[in-house]
């Protein structure tokens, strides 16, 4: 495997390097050679390969997994904001958010008003805006202020300077009176609800005091403080659920870690949906998979929906080229027609998930503040193969390796952004990284 660079950056590229980071932000169904059998049989199957790859990844996370937990997937907008501002209407005592991005547009004012009402009803309210996102507009920060005036907290996490370079904030977490959380790749605005094909998730259960505790390490790094204790966890069900980050300040890069040992412990297939596809160590480790004959299917946004410059725009140059490199090694590529995809899933052998704030590409498993949740639970898999992959293959079209092809103008532009996207931990993009 590529051996990663935490080096400092040379000096005449810090320049270009940071303005790209800042600017950046149906087929047949899987699932059933490897797992096949009588249905007894088969879920005796997908259980052990469960615990299996659940193992893999304990061992090279070293993160602890709770088994007390559900989960529950809500797709697009209108069901997972329906769920969101339903659960913040219900709380008691606290809410807690970290979102990277935070509009001053309809649903940030909606989410805002709720929010002042909660404090000024004696709900403790945090929240937790990344300050390159929370900046993106100026009207953000009166949405901020009017929090603070109605009682709440409301701070911005700090730009952080990672070996030489910018990590931002890129966490996406609801969490309610200490027991019942959100996550997924939606943050708070408009486009989240209308434009975006994305997804959040509810969890219930020990993994919720996991999370609790990663969003006041980012508090405590943007000047707040933690409290001395957490709620306790309450069971909800039996899916065991592992919390993964990647955290620059920290070293840590679990997401990636978990990722890579899930996919070397595949043995039928691996459903990948990301909107940015550019991490050379994830591509690597997708075509050794495939070459085994693990069925690998990577779902990415068509090309033809970016027609606005945005993040999107480069990575119709980077997400060709890594794909390349798949489709050689034998693995499916599909462009999803719909909404714009920003999806951040993976699922493998109807049997563990990998679901949250992480993309495809080095920033997410190298410098940002990113967390995932790595689900080992056969019934979860499935709905999220059924409900997400397979539905959305029907609105996508099979790439070719001619679609994939550049014109040589732009495949030198591809190659020198896939250099600075891998080698200084960049994430390339042209107004906003999301």
């Amino acid at each position: 495997m590529t051996t990663r660079l935490h080096g400092g950056l040379p000096q005449l590229a810090v320049g270009m390097c940071l303005l790209l980071s800042l600017a950046g932000c149906g087929g047949a169904p899987t699932g059933t050679r490897a797992l096949a059998g009588p249905p007894q049989q088969a879920l005796a199957a997908r259980n052990a390969q469960s615990a299996a790859i659940d193992a893999s990844v304990g061992r090279v996370t070293r993160r602890s997994a709770s088994h007390d937990n559900s989960f529950r997937m809500y797709l697009d907008g209108p069901d997972s904001y329906g769920e969101l501002f339903e659960m913040i209407r219900g709380a008691k005592r606290s809410i807690w958010i970290s979102s990277f991005e935070y509009h001053a547009d309809v649903h940030g004012l909606a989410m805002t008003t709720l929010l002042g009402a909660k404090a000024r009803a004696g709900v403790e309210v945090k929240l937790l805006v990344d300050k390159v996102g929370g900046n993106l507009e100026k009207g953000t920060q009166d949405y901020l202020r009017l929090v603070r005036e109605a009682g709440g907290e409301a701070r911005e996490y700090p730009t952080q300077w990672v070996n030489g370079f910018v990590g931002i904030d890129h966490r996406k977490l609801f969490i309610v009176d200490g027991t019942v959380a959100m996550t997924g790749g939606m943050n708070i605005g408009d486009m989240y609800y209308e434009d975006f094909h994305d997804t959040l998730g509810t969890v219930r259960g020990g993994a919720v005091r996991d999370m609790a505790r990663e969003f006041f390490r980012d508090w405590k790094r943007a000047g707040g403080q933690a409290p001395a204790s957490l709620p306790d966890a309450v069971r909800d069900g039996d899916t065991s659920i592992r919390v993964l980050t990647t955290s620059g300040p920290e070293g840590r890069t679990e997401i990636f870690d978990g990722l890579a040992a899930a996919i070397g412990a595949a043995k039928d297939h691996i459903n990948v949906a990301v909107p940015y596809f550019s991490d050379d160590d994830l591509v690597e480790v997708l075509e050794d998979a495939a070459a085994e004959g693990v069925k690998v299917r990577l779902l990415l946004p068509d090309i033809e929906t970016y027609s606005r410059v945005d993040v999107g725009i480069l990575f119709n140059y980077l997400n060709p080229a890594s794909a390349r490199k798949l489709l050689a090694a034998g693995a499916e590529v599909w462009f999803y027609r719909g909404k714009k995809l920003h999806l951040k899933v993976f699922e493998i052998d109807d049997a563990w998930v990998c679901y949250g704030s992480a993309n495809g590409d080095t920033m997410s498993f190298l410098r940002n503040q990113e967390l995932s949740l790595a689900i080992a639970d056969p019934a979860v898999a499935q709905d999220v193969r059924k409900r997400l992959f397979e539905a959305d293959l029907a609105l996508s079209r099979r790439v070719t390796e001619k679609d994939l092809q550049l014109r040589p103008a732009a495949q030198a532009f591809s190659s020198a952004l896939d250099a600075l996207s891998y080698y200084f931990g960049v994430k390339p993009g042209s107004s906003v990284y999301r």
